[in-house]
């Protein structure tokens, strides 16, 4: 006889708090992916969350069954993972560190209301700077570490890769290179443990017959750096690419996958980089973030990552000067 599917079965439930560029463009990859069922979107502005679903309806037809709704906090009580991308706009700062404190009260309400109205599901932080508002989230939530991922470096990881693809010749997805630390100035993308097929970068362009140019990978790790900045120059805001990571991270979520991704969370402390949230290869799966892992430094790419964490300290340290941590 076959088994009738119980009316109680879990559906997945996204929300997403803030319907700007990112919050929206979110939606939008979701949809296309078809990873979720419903999708939530609040906003300080009901009206413009209502323009954004009635815009999503009408893709929906033409792509994947999806319930898409504007809601309010009450409705992340049954949400699988919150997303938040709230925050003061790009194109209005010099740098992500600029309009903080602004961000940092907005979240700070935002973050203990959704976890009043959740208290087991997953918040997602891609509101900058990330990584210092991640560590902030967590402790405001209450939740443990693993529950409280920030965007991080996945996109910046992306950007890496496809720029070392490029210059071998060959498809991103078979390029093993990671961008660690911080999501902005001090990251590091890290050069000396990157491997293609096996073989470090060195050893790769050799098998090609490559000319050996330790100058063109800086160049990469540089023009990966810079690259957000390039983005946010011509057209005033990313939202493409962090909609697509932040998809990719909810997938791993909601999937099971245990993918390692290079996302925000607190640092442990054998790792011996104090109180701090950084992008680290960290196995993800339903429950968050499963294991942070370390990666193979060299001394140079080591004191870089102490030094990347002492900026998101100052960073922290500027925030908790007008609101408690």
């Amino acid at each position: 006889m076959a088994r009738v599917p119980s009316l109680e079965t879990r559906i997945p439930r996204i929300a997403i708090v803030g319907s700007g560029f990112v919050g929206s463009t979110t939606a939008y990859a979701l949809l296309m992916s078809g990873t979720a069922c419903e999708i939530v979107l609040i906003d300080r502005d009901p009206r413009r969350a209502q323009g954004h679903v009635n815009d999503l309806r009408d893709a929906e037809v033409f792509t994947h069954t999806t319930n898409v709704f504007v809601g309010n906090f009450a409705e992340c009580c049954s949400a699988d993972i919150t997303v938040i991308t709230t925050g003061v706009s790009q194109s209005s700062q010099n740098s992500r560190a600029d309009g903080l404190q602004e961000t940092g009260a907005i979240l700070h309400g935002l973050v203990s209301d959704v976890c009043r109205q959740n208290p087991n599901g997953i918040l997602l932080i891609a509101s900058n700077p990330v990584d210092a508002l991640t560590y902030a989230s967590w402790k405001w939530s209450g939740l443990p570490p693993g529950r409280v991922i920030g965007s991080g470096t996945s996109l910046d990881t992306s950007r890496f890769r496809r720029r070392l693809a490029a210059r071998y010749g060959i498809a991103s997805a078979n390029v093993h290179a990671y961008v660690i630390g911080e999501h902005g100035d001090s990251q590091i993308p890290v050069l000396s443990s990157a491997r293609v097929a096996g073989l470090s970068l060195d050893e790769f362009g050799a098998e090609l017959s490559l000319p050996h140019e330790k100058g063109a990978l800086s160049g990469i790790a540089s023009e990966t750096r810079t690259a957000g900045i390039e983005i946010i120059d011509a057209k005033g805001a990313t939202y493409y690419g962090i909609g697509a990571a932040l998809v990719r991270i909810i997938r791993a979520i909601l999937r099971n996958e245990r993918a390692i991704l290079t996302v925000s969370s607190r640092v442990p402390e054998s790792m011996e980089l104090g109180h701090v949230s950084l992008s680290l290869p960290s196995i993800v799966d339903r429950h968050g973030i499963a294991r942070v892992l370390s990666v193979a430094l060299n001394s140079s790419e080591r004191k870089a990552l102490e030094a990347s964490a002492e900026v998101v300290k100052r960073t922290i340290a500027t925030l908790t000067q007008t609101i408690p941590i």
